[in-house]
């Protein structure tokens, strides 16, 4: 078990260093749900709801979405690259455990969450004037520190089944919808019915209202089923994933 722990933490340790030192990764996750808050949450005001400053409750949004965009494109375009790059064979062959490959990815993902919404509330704070505690920001922080972990299982699946070329395309066709239809983007009651009708089969769904539960948006009797929601979506994607990537371990194998 110590064994297995350093591995994984320096699986983290360096999967944070690279992106640390990606200018493309950094920029995209952090500058866009900078510049969407910026936009939508101070320059635009529609947000009817009676007692709640849109600054604020666009905040948790933003974060929310920012949390999406680390999991899943940090994932499956990264997974897609490295397979392409031979570097996962390298690590099947060496004496890492297969799933810490996963963790690393995953524990990577959640701290780089963490940051976006420390940025996002932070942002809020100085521009958007919003009284946000410094427990409600570690509160929300960690909430997506797990929330994006449905969102990880699904570009790690997404990277295996997809080749560099095609996955960022195919990432952003998911993550787009994702994000407008299920209320973190705009509230759904300015969408259609027919999209808060499906907005309730989508894992963003169930994020955002947890996240703007806890944030006190929300009725919080709901925040188990949404979670358990996540839980689900997070197994289904892993299993995929991992699927694949047993089906490509064998065939590097037989090959």
């Amino acid at each position: 078990m110590l064994r297995f722990v350093r591995i994984l933490t320096l699986e983290t340790r360096f999967e944070c260093i690279k992106n640390l030192r990606n200018p493309g990764f950094m920029i995209s996750i952090l500058v866009f749900p900078v510049l969407f808050y910026l936009v939508f949450g101070l320059a635009f005001d529609f947000m009817d709801e009676p007692g709640i400053q849109q600054s604020a409750i666009y905040a948790v949004m933003c974060s929310g979405f920012g949390a999406i965009g680390v999991g899943l494109f940090g994932f499956s375009i990264q997974v897609a690259n490295e397979r392409a790059q031979g570097l996962i064979l390298l690590k099947q062959v060496s004496p890492m455990p297969s799933i810490a490959y996963f963790l690393g990815k995953a524990a990577t993902a959640a701290i780089f969450s963490f940051l976006v919404t420390i940025l996002v509330c932070s942002l809020a704070i100085v521009v958007g004037d919003v009284d946000f505690g410094v427990g409600a920001i570690l509160l929300l922080g960690a909430a997506l520190a797990i929330g994006c972990l449905p969102f990880c299982a699904l570009g790690f699946a997404l990277g295996y089944w997809l080749t560099p070329t095609s996955v960022h395309g195919v990432a952003n066709l998911i993550f787009l919808p994702l994000v407008f239809f299920s209320g973190l983007a705009f509230p759904l009651h300015f969408m259609p019915d027919y999209i808060a009708s499906f907005a309730l089969a989508l894992p963003s769904f169930h994020l955002a209202e947890l996240i703007l539960g806890l944030s006190g948006y929300r009725d919080l009797s709901g925040v188990t089923a949404h979670l358990l929601t996540l839980l689900a979506y997070t197994m289904v994607f892993l299993l995929i994933g991992l699927f694949l990537y047993r089906r490509e371990e064998f065939n590097s194998v037989r090959g």
